[in-house]
């Protein structure tokens, strides 16, 4: 689910709101009423002059407070720290796993209680990575974990939520890892003059879930800016000017340190430096065959 509206998967049926716009043209978008038809029994009845049912009738409050439990599902579990200790205040994330571009759905409005339970209610279907985090940025680290209670993305296993069910018992353990400051700095390439204002660094990590970095600002008036939280690991930094990323790199972070991006050398330089050149060149030829035109006709006086 994107924005307000619906992705249309393969196999699923739809009730598509749209309207007219010329012969055998309709058009619809985001925030309509569209909707899968499993959820869009009101519509339907009205659709088909059919009389209402008893739950049509409720207030939008009341409607969605009865079938929204039947349309989703809840998840609950414990987290706990190294130590095996409940872990109070950790942030717990459901992130959908979805094919590419599809966006997923994330719920990341559950925080632990004192003794370490969460529930995350209201999840539509689907298949979901859990993680926990709790950072202590005084410290520059952070707890971190993700379901069945390893620490990479690659190891861990997907939960699938089912419409009008509650699941329990999904406890995992959470590690300490450390977070670096980093210094991003563009240099210029040679002849090439940079007007900062439009420019900006982006630092990305391979993976797309709730525990993975992802970070873009524009710099400061030196071609530099600092981001701090960075977890140790393998990222793509890249410097980009409006929309366009000019440079780009791989490098590995394992603490705190400075990561200079280059930029290429504009052609035109190249060709003014090869152009200076072949000029001084055809300067120096000039004035050897001039020496050597001399020399014949003092040769030729004597």
């Amino acid at each position: 689910m994107g924005d307000c509206g619906y992705d249309f998967e393969v196999g699923n049926r739809y009730l598509v709101y749209a309207d007219p716009v010329g012969e055998n043209k309709v058009f619809t978008s985001i925030c309509t009423g569209t909707a899968p038809l499993e959820l869009s029994g009101p519509a339907l009845r009205l659709l088909r002059s059919e009389p209402p049912s008893p739950d049509d009738l409720l207030t939008v409050a009341d409607y969605m407070k009865q079938m929204v439990p039947q349309w989703t599902g809840t998840v609950c579990g414990r987290v706990v720290g190294p130590s095996g200790n409940p872990l109070e205040e950790a942030l717990v994330t459901l992130w959908q796993v979805r094919a590419d571009p599809l966006p997923p759905y994330r719920d990341a409005n559950n925080g632990t209680a004192a003794d370490g339970t969460f529930c995350a209610k209201g999840i539509p279907p689907g298949k979901y990575l859990l993680t926990a985090e709790k950072d202590d940025l005084h410290a520059g680290t952070r707890l971190m974990g993700f379901y069945p209670g390893v620490w990479k993305h690659a190891d861990a296993t997907s939960i699938e939520v089912k419409a009008g069910t509650t699941q329990n018992g999904f406890q995992f353990g959470t590690r300490n890892e450390a977070m670096y400051t980093v210094r991003f700095r563009i240099l210029p390439g040679l002849g090439s003059p940079v007007n900062w204002r439009d420019w900006g660094i982006a630092v990305d990590s391979p993976d797309r879930d709730p525990l993975s970095y992802h970070i873009s600002h524009g710099v400061e008036n030196d071609g530099s800016y600092t981001f701090g939280g960075i977890p140790a690991g393998r990222y793509t930094v890249s410097g980009y000017s409006g929309r366009m990323r000019r440079t780009t790199q791989v490098v590995d972070i394992v603490g705190p340190t400075e990561v200079v991006l280059k930029l290429p050398t504009r052609a035109w330089h190249w060709y003014w430096i090869v152009g200076g050149l072949l000029l001084a060149a055809l300067a120096i030829t000039g004035i050897t065959v001039r020496n050597a035109r001399v020399s014949r006709s003092k040769v030729a006086q004597t």
